[in-house]
């Protein structure tokens, strides 16, 4: 079961899924649900998802196990844009040195990049071992949204 919402004004748009996807496969739906209504940067799509996939990849395990936090910057994007991932299972294909991944939270950034006061939050909501463990057991996008205190 996949849910997800994105509307003006409010918080990033959100996925909850069931399943357990190739970590290649979930950024990709990360990255297109974050540039939905950017206009033609959605083209990059791919080429955005390999990149954030090859920094996870080159840098050090996470502190917080089934968290990953991971930023781009984005020629031709216009401002900044966000999605959330909540997995029921860890996703596959994440590298060996990692902790299994269960909650992906992305940021694409216009080049030069700017300051976020979001992604700020975001890291410390992300940071809190009570809100990780209630995102890890959202079913729905609205308990998602609940658990890392964005609705």
């Amino acid at each position: 079961m996949t849910k997800s919402v994105r509307g003006p004004g409010t918080p990033p748009p959100v996925l909850v899924e069931d399943g357990s996807p190739d970590l290649a496969v979930a950024l990709r739906a990360l990255v297109l649900k974050a540039l939905h209504g950017a206009g033609a940067v959605v083209a990059q799509a791919p080429a955005i998802a390999d990149d954030l996939a090859a920094g996870l990849a080159a840098s050090g395990p996470r502190a917080r196990p089934g968290v990953a936090i991971l930023s781009s910057l984005v020629a031709g994007l216009g401002e900044a844009r966000y999605a959330l991932g909540v997995w029921r299972h860890c996703l596959r294909g994440v590298p060996q040195e990692h902790e299994p991944l269960q909650v992906v939270f992305i940021w694409l950034a216009p080049k030069p990049a700017k300051g976020s006061a979001l992604l700020s939050r975001v890291r410390r909501i992300l940071e809190d071992e009570k809100a990780v463990y209630r995102l890890k057991g959202a079913t729905t996008v609205e308990e998602a949204l609940l658990a890392a205190g964005l609705r």
